[in-house]
């Protein structure tokens, strides 16, 4: 599983580098000096609280996954800090890492996954899903609340492939999880829209389910803060009853209509 750095993108050592002439260039079109201004702090440098995951939850977690699968060392929770939005990168340059979670738990099946979130909702501990760790819209940040400790739900050991179909070139990789359900209800997108503004941020999160090749759609759910919010419902593949029966029981129940959104627009 390869890792990125802490304070950016990409893994270590990998990226260009810049040209010789560049320093000059930039220095005559922009003005800029040149040369390092400064750099992120070193991984022991950073500001990083000391792990609060309850022994008892660690035990649990290490039944359910291995011992090797439950971490808590210092450049593991670093790494699952934040995602890679600009002010991201500025928080985790400056070593700014308090937020971190208190350990990294790395399931490799629907079966560990059920286990560990048994472990974490029956002693108050938050649970954060992290894929990639590239979200710019806040959605790896591992907001512990009022929860006794915060754990980082790395998926990385569930990316396993398990067949293609030769022909239409679909991939079938580890997502059975999804057959126990008629359907699942997540935001359309990650924030309400700010006022004046048609987009909140990276839209990757609303095509998801379509590049894994499940039926989803969106139906309007109302107001938030005087701000359109909507609902994206997913289901299992060729499950396409199911999602447009749940889009019409969501849209009989919500009634945010035409006439609303009208209304909405002309504001």
């Amino acid at each position: 599983m390869r890792e990125q750095v802490f304070w950016g993108w990409g893994e270590p050592g990998a990226g260009p580098s810049l040209p010789a002439y560049a320093d000059t260039f930039l220095g005559e079109e922009l003005g800029l000096p040149g040369g390092i201004v400064e750099a992120p702090v070193a991984l022991d440098a950073v500001r990083l609280r000391a792990p609060e995951l309850p022994r008892v939850v660690r035990e649990l977690l290490e039944r359910a996954v291995g011992a090797e699968h439950v971490l808590d060392d210092a450049e593991t929770r670093v790494l699952r800090c934040r995602g890679k939005s600009y002010l991201d990168l500025l928080a985790q340059r400056a070593g700014d890492c308090e937020s971190a979670p208190d350990a990294v738990v790395r399931p490799a099946d629907h079966d560990q996954v059920a286990a560990v979130l048994r472990a974490c909702a029956e002693h108050a501990v938050a649970v954060v899903p992290f894929g990639g760790g590239t979200s710019v819209v806040g959605g790896v940040a591992p907001l512990r609340g009022s929860h006794r400790a915060v754990l980082a739900l790395d998926l990385a050991r569930m990316g396993e492939l398990l067949g293609v179909d030769t022909s239409t070139g679909w991939e079938t990789i580890f997502t059975g999880w999804l057959d126990e359900y008629d359907a699942v209800l997540s935001p359309a997108a990650p924030a309400i829209a700010p006022r004046g503004l048609e987009a909140t941020g990276d839209p990757s999160c609303c095509t998801l389910w379509s590049l894994l090749g499940f039926p989803a759609l969106t139906v309007p759910a109302g107001l938030a803060a005087g701000m359109p919010i909507g609902l994206q419902l997913a289901a299992p593949q060729g499950r396409d009853d199911s999602l447009l029966a749940a889009g019409a029981w969501c849209e009989a129940r919500i009634r945010f209509g035409l006439a609303d959104q009208l209304a909405y627009d002309a504001t």
